[in-house]
C-alpha cells in the first residue's frame, strides 16, 4: 500500500514539479542560513574583490564616463604589487570613442600577463537583429579559453559577446560571467561551462582555477554527475547536475571576502605588498550598476562575489552534491514504505506518533547530517509522499487489514519466530506451504569434540552449559540480522538475508562469525574459572542460491532453507578440523562480504560435491600490520605450492609459523610440501585437495 501510494505521489510531484521544487529550494536556503558563519567572521584574505562601490562612483564620476585608462592603471598597480591573477567581472564589448583608452587597457593587460576578461552569452532575438551566430569570434583570438568537450552536458548558447578583439587577444583568458538564477530569482548554482558551437567556455571562477592549476583540455574528464579535473598529484571531482550546474557552497553573506574600494586602489591608498600572491576580482557592489543578485544568504549580493565563491569552492574542494535521482527515489519510496508499515504495524495513536517522528528524522537528516556532509538531500518530496502513503495505508488498515492480521497472528504465533510472524503479517500469502529462491548466506557452527566431553557431565549441568552457550551465540546472530533456523545438540544452523532482505548479508554473517568466536574466548575464560570444560567452536559460511520458505506439512511447518549452499556451509564447518581453523568461508562469501581482511587457505573438493571450492579464513574487520604480513606470507607460500615449487613454498609457511607458531593452515601446508618433495602428486594435479570425510 505504501509503495503504491508512494509511486502515485512521486508521479504527482513529477507532473506538477513547480510547487515542490519551489518549497524545496526555500528549505535549502533555510539550511544555508542555519549553517552560515556568524557575521563577525573574518573575511577570506587570499581572494580580494576590488569593488566599484558607491564611494568610487562618487569620487570618480559616473561609471559610463570612466576612461578605460583607469582600469589600465589599476592593472599596472596590481601587477607591480605581485597579484597572482586579476579577473574582471566587467564587460569591454564595444570600442571606446577614444582609441588611446583602448590601447592603454590592451597594453596593461598584455604587460601584466595574468589578466582574465569577461564574456557573456546572449539570447537570439531576431526582432532586434540578434541572430544565431555561425562562427566563434574568440576561438582564434584566445584559443586557450575554449575547450573541446564532446557530448558535454552544459547549457547550449547561440550568441557570444566579449572583449573587443585586441583586448581578447592579449587577455590571459576569458571566462563567462553569466549567472542563472532559479525560477524564484535566487542564484544557487552555476554551470561550470557553457557550450557555444563545438566548444565550451568556463565560468569566470573556474577559468581562474584552470589557469592557476595548469589544467588543459586533455585533463578534463566528463562523467555522469561529475566533472573531473586531473591535477598532477590528484584528481578533483566536482559534482554537477544533468545540465552541468555546480551547487555553490557560499562561504557566507555579503563581504565574506576582503573588499577594497576601487578608488582607494587607484589612489595608492593600499599598503605595498597587500595584493602579493592573491587572486583579484574586479567587480561592483554599487546598486546602480545592476550586478546585485539574490542568493540563499542575501537578497542583494554582488555578482562578482558569486564568482569568488565558485573559485573558493574549487580551491578548497568544498562541493555540495545533490542526492542522485535513483537515491532520491529510493529515499522517497523508503519513507513511503515505512509510513505504510507504521500505519499497518503499530496501533493508533502510536503509529501516528512514530510516523511524525520519522518525518522529523528525515527533516533533521536533510537539515543537519546531510548538509554537514555537503549533501543536498530532498526533504519536501519524501515528506509529501510519506504523508500520502500513511493516510492511504491507515485507511486500508481500518477497512481490511486488522481482521486479517488477527487471524494470521492467532494461527502462527505459537510455533514460528517473531520475525517470521512479521513477514507473514506483511505478506499473508506466505502462510501456506512453499518457498522462493533467494541468495542467502548460511552459517553452520559446532563445538569440537563435544560428544566425549558431554558424556562426563550430569544432564542438568549439560543442559545449563548448552543453554548458556546457545543463548550467547544466538544473540550475536540476531544482532547482525540473522535468523536462527535450528539447534541440533551443540550445533547451530542460521541464515542471513531472510525473511527480511539484507543486501549486505555476507558481511553481516562474517561479522557475526567473528564476534561469535570472540564471545567463545570470553566464555572459555569464564568456564576456566568455574572449572567447566574448555571447548572450541568451528564455523562454516557459504553464500549462494537456496530455497527459503515454509516446509513440512499443513499441520506443522518450519521456516527453513534448502540447497547446495546449505550443504557446503555444513561441509566447511567440518573442514576446519583439517586446517585447525575456527572459521572458513566459501569464495562466494568472501567476495560478497567485501570489507574484511581474509586469507585464501586452499582449494578443496569436499565430500559429496564434484566441484572444487576456494576457501578463506576471515582474520578480522580491520587490518593490523602483523595480520596483513601473515596473510601475505601465507598466500605467497600457497602460490608457490600451486606452482609445484614445494621446496620454495616451505619458507613462506615457516615465516608464518615464526609469526604465529599455532597457525594451523601454515603448519598443514608446510607438512604437505615436505611430503610432496618425496612423493609428488601426478603431473595433471590441479592443486585441489580432496577431502573424503565430513
Amino acid at each position: 500500500m505504501g509503495l503504491a501510494l508512494g509511486l502515485l505521489a512521486i508521479l504527482a510531484s513529477n507532473l506538477f514539479p513547480t510547487p515542490f521544487n519551489a518549497l524545496e529550494a526555500r528549505l535549502w536556503d533555510l539550511r544555508c542560513r542555519l549553517h552560515a558563519p556568524p557575521p563577525d567572521t573574518l573575511p577570506v584574505e587570499d581572494i580580494v574583490i576590488v569593488d566599484i562601490d558607491s564611494r568610487s562612483l562618487y569620487k570618480l564620476g559616473r561609471y559610463r564616463q570612466w576612461p578605460r585608462s583607469y582600469h589600465a592603471r589599476l592593472i599596472d598597480l596590481l601587477a607591480r604589487d605581485g597579484a597572482l591573477a586579476v579577473a574582471f567581472d566587467v564587460l569591454f564589448i564595444d570600442l571606446d570613442r577614444f582609441p588611446q583608452e583602448d590601447s592603454a587597457l590592451v597594453r596593461a593587460t598584455r604587460k601584466a600577463g595574468n589578466v582574465l576578461h569577461a564574456l557573456m552569452f546572449s539570447e537570439v532575438d531576431s526582432l532586434n537583429f540578434l541572430y544565431e551566430m555561425e562562427e566563434d569570434p574568440y576561438l582564434l583570438l584566445n584559443p586557450s579559453s575554449s575547450y573541446l568537450l564532446p557530448e558535454a552536458p552544459f547549457p547550449v548558447r547561440r550568441r557570444i559577446e566579449g572583449p573587443f578583439p585586441a583586448l581578447a587577444r592579449t587577455a590571459e583568458g576569458l571566462g563567462s560571467v553569466d549567472l542563472f538564477p532559479d525560477p524564484d530569482g535566487v542564484v544557487r548554482s552555476v554551470p561550470l561551462f557553457e557550450r557555444f558551437l563545438d566548444h565550451s567556455y568556463a565560468t569566470l571562477g573556474l577559468k581562474i582555477f584552470l589557469d592557476l592549476m595548469g589544467i588543459r583540455e586533455k585533463d578534463i574528464e566528463l562523467r555522469p554527475g561529475a566533472v573531473i579535473f586531473h591535477l598532477p598529484d590528484r584528481a578533483l571531482e566536482v559534482p554537477v547536475d544533468r545540465e552541468g550546474h555546480m551547487i555553490i557552497s557560499y562561504l557566507g553573506g555579503f563581504r565574506s571576502f576582503r573588499y577594497i574600494s576601487y578608488y582607494d586602489v587607484l589612489e595608492g591608498r593600499v599598503p605595498e605588498g597587500f595584493f602579493r600572491d592573491k587572486v583579484i576580482f574586479v567587480g561592483s557592489s554599487a546598486p546602480g550598476l545592476m550586478d546585485l543578485r539574490s542568493t540563499p544568504l542575501s537578497p542583494k549580493f554582488p555578482g562578482v562575489e558569486v564568482h569568488a565563491n565558485v573559485l573558493y569552492n574549487l580551491l578548497s574542494r568544498s562541493f555540495f552534491r545533490r542526492l542522485g535521482k535513483g537515491e532520491s527515489w529510493a529515499l522517497v519510496l523508503l519513507v513511503a514504505l515505512i509510513s505504510g508499515a507504521l500505519a499497518l504495524a503499530i496501533r493508533p495513536p502510536w503509529g501516528t506518533v512514530g510516523t511524525f517522528l520519522m518525518f522529523g528524522a528525515v527533516a533533521y537528516a536533510g537539515f543537519f547530517p546531510a548538509f554537514a556532509r555537503n549533501l543536498w538531500m530532498p526533504v519536501v518530496q519524501p515528506l509529501w509522499v510519506g504523508i500520502l502513503a500513511y493516510i492511504g495505508a491507515f485507511a486500508h488498515r481500518l477497512l481490511t487489514e486488522e481482521r486479517e492480521k488477527h487471524r494470521i497472528k492467532e494461527a502462527f504465533q505459537t510455533y514460528v519466530s517473531p520475525a517470521v510472524v512479521e513477514e507473514l503479517l506483511t505478506h499473508p500469502e506466505l502462510a501456506g506451504l512453499g518457498g522462493r529462491r533467494a541468495v542467502l548466506t548460511v552459517l553452520f557452527s559446532d563445538l569440537a569434540d563435544f560428544t566425549p566431553i558431554s558424556e562426563g557431565m550430569d544432564p542438568e549441568e549439560l543442559v545449563a552449559f548448552l543453554n548458556e552457550y546457545l543463548t550467547e551465540m544466538t544473540e550475536l546472530v540476531l544482532v547482525h540480522g540473522g535468523t536462527v533456523d535450528k539447534f541440533e545438540g551443540d550445533a547451530i544452523m542460521a541464515f542471513f538475508g531472510a525473511p527480511l532482505p539484507l543486501p549486505d548479508h555476507p558481511l553481516r554473517a562474517v561479522r557475526a562469525a567473528l564476534e561469535m568466536q570472540g564471545k567463545m574466548r570470553t566464555l572459555r575464560e569464564k568456564w576456566a574459572r568455574e572449572r567447566k570444560p574448555q571447548v572450541r567452536m568451528r564455523i562454516g559460511l557459504s553464500t549462494g542460491e537456496v530455497v527459503v520458505g515454509n516446509m513440512g506439512s499443513h499441520k506443522k511447518m518450519d521456516y527453513t532453507v534448502m540447497g547446495d549452499t546449505v550443504n557446503l556451509a555444513a561441509r566447511l564447518e567440518g573442514v576446519n578440523k583439517v586446517y585447525r581453523t575456527e572459521i572458513l568461508v566459501s569464495y562466494a562469501t568472501y567476495k560478497a562480504a567485501g570489507d574484511i581482511l581474509a586469507r585464501e587457505i586452499d582449494t578443496v573438493r569436499v565430500k559429496g560435491k564434484a566441484q572444487a571450492v576456494r576457501i578463506y579464513e576471515p582474520l578480522g574487520m580491520d587490518s593490523p600490520p602483523k595480520a596483513v604480513r601473515k596473510a601475505r606470507a601465507y598466500e605467497e607460500g600457497l602460490r608457490l605450492y600451486r606452482e609445484r615449487r614445494w621446496e620454495e613454498a616451505v619458507w613462506p609457511f615457516e615465516e608464518v609459523l615464526r609469526m604465529d607458531p599455532g597457525d594451523g593452515p601454515a603448519s598443514v601446508l608446510r607438512k604437505r610440501c615436505i611430503t610432496f618433495l618425496d612423493s609428488p602428486p601426478p603431473e595433471d594435479w590441479d592443486g585441489v585437495w580432496e577431502l573424503n570425510q565430513k
